[in-house]
């Protein structure tokens, strides 16, 4: 009997945990729903405002008014008695991802071009410009790093120079000397680079908190890339 009532208590308990944990994916459903109540009304406000509005032009307008009513819900306590806010429970809702809730994936790359440029303080040497060319027109049928791809450029266009006359600048003393040696130098670049892709990693980790976007997923992938998904986000901008 007492084990009996052990496994009914353990089951009690275990319902009402999963239906409190599901509770916060049907209030942010509520929410949304509303948000959906809420668009259809504004789009009819604004047909009859003016009747010449497109298909394209309806989507858009219904997707605005369903983001600024959720924008505005974001802080507002919508789960009655507890008292969370949209934007907790919404945190706290089953995670639907991409595939059942929509929304958008994009990959970002950091123009480590742009870096090494400026590591070398836009040296104007031929040489160098030179290499950096031919280090993107190789970047177009290879999977290696830009650094990587530069440092070989650097090999075929101006073989036996060092690259410290190139990067040994007043701004980067402090980093190479003037004796470092062209492999040494390319391990500092790619070092550079390295800590600019997890920057922009934090950076955008930071704003995508600041626009309220729930379960995220910002993830950095081997190539150097940065893979964003968003769900539930259907405004680009």
């Amino acid at each position: 009997m007492q084990n009996k009532s052990a496994i009914w208590i353990f089951t009690i308990l275990l319902a009402v945990a999963c239906v409190y944990q599901l509770s916060f994916t049907w209030v942010a459903n509520s929410v949304e729903s509303a948000a959906k109540a809420d668009a259809e009304s504004r789009l009819d406000s604004a047909i009859n405002a003016n009747p010449s509005l497109t298909a394209q032009e309806k989507d858009i307008l219904v997707q605005e008014f369903e983001n600024d009513y959720l924008l505005a819900q974001t802080n507002k306590e919508v789960y009655p008695v507890i008292g969370f806010t949209y934007k907790e429970v919404q945190k706290k809702a089953l995670n639907l991802g991409l595939d059942l809730q929509g929304g958008m994936n994009v990959t970002l790359e950091v123009s480590v071009v742009d870096l090494v440029k400026a590591f070398a303080s836009n040296s104007q040497d031929p040489k160098f410009k030179q290499a950096i060319s031919r280090a993107l027109e190789m970047q177009r049928n290879s999977q290696d790093d830009f650094v990587t791809l530069f440092g070989k450029a650097w090999n075929e266009v101006a073989s036996g120079e060092q690259l410290a006359a190139i990067f040994a600048t007043l701004e980067n003393k402090d980093k190479i000397s003037r004796n470092a040696t062209n492999d040494e130098i390319l391990e500092i670049i790619k070092g550079e680079a390295d800590a600019a892709v997890g920057r922009t990693e934090q950076v955008l980790r930071k704003r995508i908190d600041n626009l309220g976007v729930v379960q995220p997923k910002v993830q950095r992938l081997e190539s150097g890339r940065i893979l964003v998904e968003l769900p539930g986000v259907k405004k680009k901008e």
